[in-house]
């Protein structure tokens, strides 16, 4: 298995409507006005309703071809420019759950739910996922500790306020998250 770069996805145009897209129909022209380091703004709605619309239109074996493969915490910080809109894979272990109310959309999406998590291989900050379902039985909630991995796409590097102050986290979106049940909860515990 050879990992792509995010340098070997294409773009081409579409139609009538003359904007980049890539071999999925991500709409790279919108993804221009996802501005990191600020909470997810309304100029980034189309963007983000894109990558909503390409990820329940695609089958899940499609974005696994597509995927750059495994990706850490750290280069989704570094280099959000890079990854922005482009399917990755991460792991970790959901800490929090929370559903979110949807804006007013074309795609008629109510609402999604927040998964902190903290991401497989030390990081202790955490990866804010959205995802429009969970499996059946997936807990909800601030106590949760299960083990998932998402295929999904990354979209910024977002502000949010914790605890102690304001912080940034990497979102990325997914239809849903592959789910490892366990039993026993783990004492590795972060604040968001």
């Amino acid at each position: 298995f050879k990992q792509k770069t995010a340098y070997e996805i294409g773009v081409r145009l579409v139609g009538s409507e003359m904007c980049i897209r890539d071999s999925l129909g991500v709409n790279v022209a919108a993804l221009q006005t996802v501005e990191d380091d600020s909470p997810l703004r309304s100029a980034e709605k189309q963007a983000w309703f894109n990558l909503w619309q390409v990820l329940h239109k695609t089958p899940p074996s499609t974005l696994q071809q597509h995927s750059l493969g495994p990706v850490g915490f750290v280069p989704l910080f570094r280099q959000s420019q890079v990854y922005r809109g482009k399917v990755i894979e991460v792991q970790g272990t959901v800490h929090a759950v929370y559903r979110s109310t949807a804006p007013s959309n074309e795609m008629g999406i109510v609402q999604y739910f927040v998964c902190w998590v903290r991401p497989a291989g030390g990081a202790n900050s955490p990866l804010a996922i959205y995802v429009s379902e969970l499996p059946e039985d997936f807990p909800q909630g601030d106590n949760v500790r299960e083990e998932i991995s998402v295929t999904g796409f990354f979209f910024k590097r977002m502000a949010y306020l914790a605890k102690d102050g304001s912080r940034t986290a990497p979102v990325i979106q997914a239809k849903s998250v592959r789910w490892k049940k366990t039993t026993q909860h783990s004492s590795n515990a972060f604040e968001i």
